[in-house]
């Protein structure tokens, strides 16, 4: 929901916030800097090689890999120091993140050592998911890493930068990029898969992110007066607003329901069926998108409530279901972490059936080795 507030008096509450949050003892002064430091390591570790996380060619040309392979040990070996787990596992709503988020880097290590360099590049590209998570604690502030400008090579309108900028969750700068591309075109340059592709960014925005139906109405709109628009993008906006506007007709904000009614209001919604993949334009991804930003943000709020298990779950479903088409799917981690951590969970078998058979559809039904031996560990926690 957007704020009525004058801009100096939003500006002074969100200052008073940071202060309550940031000032206190000087040992929560020292924990919450080597935060800050970890965070803005990552930041720019993924800055670095930034040029080859959008594009698949890039990532693959054999100069990258030596770039590649020491961004990866250095991001392995930054996660499973000693000071970086101490600080992180003591803040509140760290826990289960941190713990992800190694396994992560860990796992994606061996993704690309096994040549798997599509895969290694979607989850590279998929790793400030983790980090938005220190946001959630901050009004207005969840979905951004508030590194500030400083990069000017950022300021052009191009489609990398966008692509760069909305997946290191600059949201509000990746929006402004998207919308002027798509009001541009076709003298913007984008291709037909950009032009899809800038879409799936944008409805990801409205939906998970910033979950304002006002937002895209507007934005939307705004998009179908390019009358040069192909006639099938036109079409796709058309039912994105039906969607929208159903939403924003709502008396009812979910995001108001309790942890228990939140679960059932989840499984209500989302299929279980592990066939389900949603197509792109199809409105009905609106849903699992907004759906999964309430999971998250509820699970960050409340991490050691009774309810984690089954949002892990169906943090997982909706994952599963949008699959690749917005950043790396995260499903796997989420049924995992569901198991290690809650193994007596009523739900924990369910995570790890559907963790299990993520990966078996992911070789074909024969996996290699390595994914094996991590299956059968998993199965014998339960």
């Amino acid at each position: 929901m957007r704020m009525s507030f004058r801009p100096t008096l939003l500006i002074f509450a969100l200052a008073a916030i940071l202060l309550f949050q940031i000032r206190g003892s000087a040992e929560q002064d020292k924990e919450r800097g080597q935060l800050r430091m970890l965070m803005h390591f990552f930041y720019s570790k993924i800055a670095e090689i930034r040029p080859l996380l959008v594009s698949e060619k890039k990532f693959r040309d054999p100069k990258a890999q030596k770039e590649l392979k020491q961004a990866l040990d250095e991001l392995v070996r930054k996660t499973e120091g000693a000071a970086a787990s101490e600080t992180i596992e003591k803040a509140p709503g760290f826990r289960i993140t941190y713990s992800i988020l190694a396994d992560h880097f860990k796992n994606t290590q061996k993704v690309f050592e096994h040549g798997e360099t599509e895969n290694a590049r979607l989850r590279l590209s998929g790793t400030t998911n983790f980090c938005v998570s220190c946001h959630t604690q901050v009004p207005d502030k969840r979905n951004s890493f508030g590194f500030g400008g400083g990069d000017e090579a950022l300021d052009k309108v191009t489609f990398e930068n966008a692509e760069f900028q909305f997946i290191t969750r600059r949201f509000d700068h990746a929006l402004d990029k998207f919308d002027q591309l798509v009001r541009g075109y076709p003298k913007s340059g984008l291709s037909s898969d950009e032009l899809a592709q800038v879409y799936r960014r944008k409805i990801a925005i409205f939906a998970r992110v910033k979950r304002d139906p006002g937002m895209a109405l507007n934005d939307l709109k705004k998009d179908l007066e390019n009358k040069k628009l192909p006639l099938d993008i036109q079409q796709n906006i058309k039912s994105w607003l039906a969607f929208f506007t159903a939403w924003k007709a709502e008396t009812h904000d979910p995001a108001n329901l309790s942890d228990e009614e939140l679960i059932h209001y989840a499984e209500r919604n989302v299929s279980a069926d592990a066939d389900r993949k949603i197509a792109p334009a199809d409105p009905e991804m609106v849903k699992y998108l907004r759906i999964s930003g309430l999971l998250y943000e509820r699970l960050m709020k409340n991490p050691e409530g009774p309810r984690v298990p089954d949002m892990l779950l169906y943090l997982g479903i909706c994952e599963r279901n949008v699959s690749n088409i917005y950043w790396y799917s995260l499903n796997d981690i989420y049924w995992k972490e569901c198991v290690v951590k809650f193994p007596k969970a009523s739900v924990a078998k369910r995570c790890f059936d559907a963790y299990e058979g993520s990966l078996r559809a992911r070789y074909n039904g024969t996996p290699p080795e390595w994914v094996r031996d991590s299956i059968k560990a998993l199965s014998e926690r339960l």
